[in-house]
Parts: structure tokens; C-alpha cells; sequence
């Protein structure tokens, strides 16, 4: 996860737990597990461009 991610989800979660409403709550906390979930998807993006660039036969 890069540092970037980590800030955005740092943020959201801290926007999480200063909301007064449901749905500002709510919001915020689907954001900060949406940014979580999509780290995780670049991540093994990274690692997929990483092992096809290593293996010989997908050139």
C-alpha cells in the first residue's frame, strides 16, 4: 500500500469518526474500506505486471 492510500484511508476513517450523522458516518466508512479494496486490486496488479515481466514464455 502505498503512502498516499494510507493517508486517503487515514482520512476517511478520522472523517468517520468526527461525523455527527448516520449518513456522513456511514459514507466515510465505505469510503475508507472502497480505498481499501481498491489498494489491494493495485496490488496485485503490480505483482501480476511484476511475475509476467519475469517469465520468459509471455514475452
Amino acid at each position: 500500500m502505498t503512502d498516499q492510500e494510507k493517508w486517503l484511508i487515514s482520512e476517511a476513517q478520522k472523517q468517520a469518526a468526527a461525523a455527527t450523522d448516520f449518513a456522513t458516518k456511514t459514507f466515510y466508512q465505505a469510503l475508507a474500506q472502497f480505498c481499501r479494496e481498491q489498494a489491494h486490486a493495485a496490488e496485485l496488479m503490480r505483482g501480476e505486471i511484476d511475475g509476467r515481466t519475469w517469465n520468459h514464455e509471455q514475452w
